[in-house]
């Protein structure tokens, strides 16, 4: 009986050391996880949570299925920048936006692969710079004519690109292919500050095309159809849109021809969005606040 009672003590007392170390363990990681007001699922699981609000398809265009879409921007109410990439067949153009004709296009050196580009305004002219993947190079565009006239160098990788309020804001957003986002000056394209994504306390990688409206980046993430949209002030996402019922029949099970292009169409506070050699372009209305 006696060595019943103390192997009673001890299952006793082990379960409560047990309990204890939990406890514990479950404060020390609440106040190590970046605080969140994020919920719902994981992260494109292909299910909608509480910021995942809806969108409305309000028309469809043509667009020029050669082109493997890296970045894409309004310059006026019916003409877009679009810079596309691919070693060999890297552009900057100028497409009508209702028909998806190319209305000017200057090709890349075929040793560039093209990324994301973005408008700026400065001394009265209008410009675009325009990033690179692995060359280290941001190339400075004069649009009358389109020209190069400009390049500056910078470090790792260039994805995404896009001017934060407005375009003669000395302020650039650009993305890396990382969980993290570089301010640069739009003038010279020097290192402001950085910030990293996050999606409920977790860093989120692969940011990819972005579109500046206000205070967020709205981005895409690459190998997925989502678009996500991220507070700059906190780097948190905010809300997160699943379009993957837009993606071409062709594309349905590819990770690499995916939802890649955002411009923001201001006048109508509606957003155009097309993917990687994709043949229609998308007019969408977003649904702003979660359910």
């Amino acid at each position: 009986m006696r060595h019943l009672g103390l192997l009673l003590i001890a299952l006793i007392s082990t379960a409560c050391l047990a309990a204890w170390l939990t406890a514990c363990s479950a404060a020390i990681s609440s106040e190590a996880t970046p605080s969140t007001t994020i919920i719902g699922t994981a992260l494109f699981e292909g299910s909608g949570d509480d910021l995942s609000p809806g969108f409305t398809v309000e028309a469809v265009y043509p667009h020029d299925p050669a082109a493997y879409t890296q970045g894409l921007e309004f310059l006026d109410e019916a003409t877009l920048v679009e810079s596309t990439g691919l070693r060999g067949s890297s552009t900057l153009r100028v497409v009508d936006a209702p028909s998806g004709e190319a209305l000017e296009v200057a090709a890349l050196p075929s040793s560039h692969f093209g990324e994301g580009a973005t408008i700026i305004e400065s001394g009265g002219s209008t410009s675009v710079w325009q990033l690179t993947w692995q060359e280290g190079i941001a190339t400075r565009w004069s649009l009358e004519p389109l020209a190069a006239t400009e390049q500056v160098s910078y470090d790792g990788e260039g994805w995404g690109l896009c001017a934060q309020g407005g375009r003669t804001a000395d302020r650039l957003v650009m993305s890396d292919g990382s969980a993290t986002l570089t301010f640069r000056s739009s003038a010279d394209f020097s290192v402001q500050s950085t910030i990293d994504v996050t999606d409920r306390g977790v860093l989120l990688t692969k940011i990819n095309e972005l579109e500046c409206v206000g205070g967020e980046v709205w981005a895409n993430v690459y190998q997925t159809n989502w678009i996500v949209v991220i507070d700059t002030t906190t780097g948190e996402v905010t809300r997160r849109y699943d379009l993957s019922s837009l993606v071409p029949e062709t594309f349905i099970d590819s990770t690499e021809f995916v939802l890649n292009g955002i411009a923001y169409h201001e006048p109508t506070d509606r957003f155009w969005v097309t993917g990687k050699q994709w043949p229609v372009m998308y007019e969408l209305s977003f649904d702003r606040e979660s359910d």
